[in-house]
């Protein structure tokens, strides 16, 4: 009988380590930047900034918050790269919404700037925002809370599934027309370790020997510093994984660029 040549990993493309808490509609990441939330979020018009080092957004002088819209977004994200900086952030669905803040909402999400928690909803009728973002000058652990708990699994796989697709384009930079293989994960297959995700989990993205992908979960119940888990990601890796996720592979004709 012929053996059967098991893949091995040779290289881990990404770590996400998440606790979610449902009873309050956020979770603690550590390996989640800013510009994934936005790229998830593709539809923001504008952005709230409470808490930033940007030099060059707008002046609200009704709530006298600063914000920024779509067309500054690249040159946000880009200062990003530059200069480290705690942020506190919200999207909203229009910019000339925030006149319509009341000064107890206000004073609301200055105390969310504050105190990086809230004492009720940070989610308002009046702004229609569907996320806070909050996180250290690294970004070593970031806190987001949702409107919608749900977007958070699916954010998470769309984390992924950027990045694998991200490692395969570069893996064939030089082929100009192909029949290329992208990797992706599904929600469904991922929908079933929420509970997983409940009591905190390291989550990392690996690519086999084979060119596949493939992800990983651990649990990492209740870290004491969860912002200090990626300096020690190799000891977690060594413990047992709860479930092994592979990436569906489909066939996709198109230009790479």
């Amino acid at each position: 009988m012929k053996k059967v040549k098991v893949p091995v990993v040779d290289e881990y493309v990404h770590h996400l380590f998440v606790h979610g808490n449902e009873a309050h509609n956020f979770a603690l990441f550590s390996g989640l930047t800013f510009p994934t939330v936005l790229h998830y979020y593709s539809d923001t018009q504008a952005i709230v900034l409470l808490e930033h080092d940007y030099d060059d957004a707008s002046f609200d002088m009704h709530t006298q918050f600063e914000y920024i819209v779509q067309e500054d977004f690249k040159e946000f994200v880009n200062s990003l790269r530059d200069q480290k900086s705690r942020l506190c952030l919200l999207d909203v669905a229009d910019d000339k919404r925030l006149v319509q803040l009341s000064p107890q909402e206000q004073a609301e999400l200055l105390y969310v700037a504050h105190k990086k928690e809230t004492f009720r909803s940070p989610f308002y009728h009046t702004l229609k925002n569907r996320f806070v973002y909050l996180s250290d000058e690294s970004e070593r652990i970031a806190k987001l809370y949702f409107r919608e708990y749900d977007e958070m699994m699916r954010l998470i796989v769309h984390l992924f599934n950027q990045l694998a697709i991200q490692k395969t384009r570069t893996s064939m930079f030089f082929r100009r027309r192909v029949q290329q293989v992208v990797p992706e994960l599904l929600h469904e297959q991922f929908q079933l370790f929420e509970e997983l995700i409940e009591d905190g989990a390291l989550l990392s993205l690996a690519r086999m020997g084979d060119g596949s992908f493939r992800l990983e979960l651990r649990e990492i119940a209740d870290p004491s510093f969860p912002d200090e888990i990626m300096e020690d990601v190799e000891t977690y890796l060594a413990q047992p994984t709860i479930g092994l996720l592979p990436f569906i592979a489909r066939s996709k004709l198109e230009d790479l660029k």
